[in-house]
């Protein structure tokens, strides 16, 4: 019986036989896979509360990022999701108390979402939803996060030139960065530091990051 070559397989990468034959579609399969970890996980941590997954995400966005950043529409953004998906579930989390509006301190036409005191807690309880993954990650070694972790921000970067994800505070969209900078590959100029994919003692780098607080949009 002759062998199936990938040009007669199909082309979605979750076809058994094109796994077999392209290390690209298992690594398709594999992240699959893991995305559908997080939405167990996500389920779980909304489940005890009983509010949605999208709700979780909200109350540890709105903990952990600064004020200007928490209205609807940085949300819709942020999530990929419509700006009526995220008032949906802005207004159960607002009913049951967990958040609240204030008027923004430049634009009274922006209402901020924040964390009422409740939901600060709830938030405190719930946010750690993706702790079984970040504990599987802490199993491999040093050298094998670093190969994963610059993988995923090559393929995050892909996709988000593609109009696919978005990555709002990633170094790879900030003005600051600079690749190939003096020699070096990946270079902050607000820091002036190069950029590495681990966390360093050494004062002569910064980590490459998917969130930070200093991102400025190019």
């Amino acid at each position: 019986m002759a062998k199936k070559t990938t040009s007669n397989i199909t082309s979605s990468p979750f076809h058994p036989d094109r796994q077999l034959e392209r290390t690209d579609s298992r690594t398709v399969a594999a992240l699959e896979r893991l995305s559908e970890a997080f939405r167990v996980l996500l389920w779980r941590a909304g489940k005890v509360y009983k509010i949605s997954p999208i709700a979780v995400q909200i109350l540890t966005f709105l903990d952990y990022h600064r004020a200007e950043l928490c209205t609807v529409g940085y949300l819709a953004d942020e999530f990929n999701m419509t700006k009526q998906t995220i008032s949906d579930a802005v207004l159960t989390l607002e009913s049951k108390g967990f958040i609240e509006k204030v008027t923004h301190p430049t634009d009274a036409r922006i209402a901020m979402l924040r964390l009422t005191k409740a939901g600060k807690k709830l938030s405190e309880e719930t946010s750690g939803f993706a702790t079984p993954m970040e504990e599987a990650v802490a199993l491999l070694n040093t050298e094998q996060q670093n190969e994963v972790l610059s993988g995923l921000l090559a393929i995050i970067r892909t996709l988000n030139k593609q109009d696919i994800v978005s990555t709002q505070r990633m170094c790879f969209t900030c003005r600051f960065y600079a690749a190939n900078h003096d020699g070096k590959e990946h270079f902050c100029q607000l820091l002036l530091q190069e950029l590495v994919t681990t966390a360093s003692s050494s004062e002569h780098y910064a980590v490459l990051r998917l969130d930070c607080e200093e991102h400025e949009a190019i």
